[in-house]
C-alpha cells in the first residue's frame, strides 16, 4: 500500500461574526490555510443593510488577492444580512 499524498486544504479567508469568535479560535487553532480573517461586531445583525454592505466590501476587496481560493462566512441568520452577496 502506498502512502497517500499529503492533502493541503485550499487557502481560505474568513469573515466572522464576533459572537462565534471564541469557538472559531478553538476550531481553527493552527489552521495555516486560513490566510485572512475579518471579525465584525455582533450588533451589525440589527442593521442588515449595513451588514450586507460591509460584508460585500470585504468580499470585493479580497477578490483581487491571489492567495485566497475561497471565502467562508461564519454567520447565523443575522437579520438576513448575508442575502444577495456576490463574488466574481
Amino acid at each position: 500500500m502506498h502512502p497517500s499524498p499529503s492533502v493541503h486544504p485550499p487557502p481560505l479567508a474568513l469573515i466572522v461574526c464576533d459572537v462565534f469568535e471564541q469557538e472559531l479560535a478553538l476550531a481553527a487553532a493552527g489552521a495555516e490555510h486560513i490566510v485572512a480573517r475579518e471579525t465584525l461586531e455582533m450588533g451589525l445583525h440589527d442593521h442588515p443593510g449595513r451588514l450586507r454592505e460591509t460584508l460585500q466590501q470585504i468580499i470585493s476587496g479580497w477578490e483581487r488577492r491571489t492567495d485566497i481560493s475561497a471565502i467562508a462566512l461564519v454567520y447565523g441568520l443575522c437579520g438576513c444580512g448575508t442575502t444577495d452577496l456576490r463574488s466574481a
